[in-house]
């Protein structure tokens, strides 16, 4: 839900060609487009849906097009939106194309998009990531997160995923801030014996109490045949400090002592 009260649901589709048939130019597992559904409450309290303007890849350097977008809107009302590309398939059978997660800016409620272009650093530094589902999160204190797979060197197609990191996103260029970037997860010795190890499929969510951010995701063993669900709790910096000012003054206000005591 935007600030203007319209609901964007992000959404990828498959582009047909001029026969009509599945377009897939790159010979890669897929290939899709995204674009955003757009609901308009009307007076009937119901919505009202179109499509934004759909965003396309070059098929030169992404051979699966753009995937699995997630969107976050900022408080001057830009809406940022990650998406998963590719190397690899017969386009690029030795992945020598850089493995990139991309963006697209909307600066009308996502109506329509900039070009796709690889997202970096926020000092313009490039970084890996698989092809593999990320998430955008915006939390209560108005900062925004972002949470995926990012790899120390360059990927082959979907793999690796891991390690697993968070990261805060720069709200004055809308890319990934590199000295706020904390790993999560990651292999780890005991996993090199149990398969092949997927740390993806992510949820995101706020604690309303502790305004804590949860992630939960699978460990996922030996190609998705075995799982072991992982939950973390991370606090977000000040938060716990507001919190507890909150309980100190309520206490007071109450005629209580606060058991809170040393610096912040």
């Amino acid at each position: 839900m935007t600030r203007a009260g319209k609901v964007l649901v992000p959404a990828q589709t498959t582009p047909l060609g001029p026969d009509g048939k599945l377009w897939n130019l790159s010979g890669g597992h897929s290939y899709t487009d995204v674009l955003v559904l757009i609901g308009t409450w009307t007076n009937g309290q119901r919505l009202s849906w179109h499509a934004s303007q759909r965003v396309t890849a070059d098929p030169k350097r992404t051979t699966r097009g753009l995937i699995e977008p997630t969107l976050a809107e900022f408080p001057d009302g830009r809406i940022l939106m990650v998406m998963r590309g590719s190397n690899g398939g017969q386009a690029d059978p030795r992945h020598e194309l850089p493995s990139s997660k991309w963006f697209a800016v909307s600066q009308d409620r996502g109506e329509t998009w900039s070009t796709p272009a690889p997202w970096t650093f926020e000092d313009g530094q490039a970084f890996f990531s698989p092809s593999s589902m990320s998430a955008l999160f915006r939390h209560s204190s108005g900062r925004c997160f972002w949470a995926g797979n990012l790899t120390a060197r360059n990927c082959e197609g979907h793999l690796p995923r891991w390690p697993l990191v968070i990261g805060e996103v720069d709200p004055r260029c809308l890319k990934l801030a590199h000295s706020r970037v904390l790993t999560v997860d990651t292999q780890r010795p005991e996993d090199k014996n149990r398969g092949r190890l997927d740390l993806s499929h992510l949820t995101l969510l706020e604690d309303r109490e502790t305004k804590q951010i949860i992630l939960t995701y699978p460990r996922s063993y030996n190609a998705y045949q075995s799982n072991e669900w992982a939950t973390v709790r991370l606090e977000v910096k000040g938060e716990g400090r507001r919190k507890k000012e909150e309980g100190r003054r309520k206490n007071e206000e109450s005629g209580g002592r606060s058991a809170t005591t040393g610096a912040w």
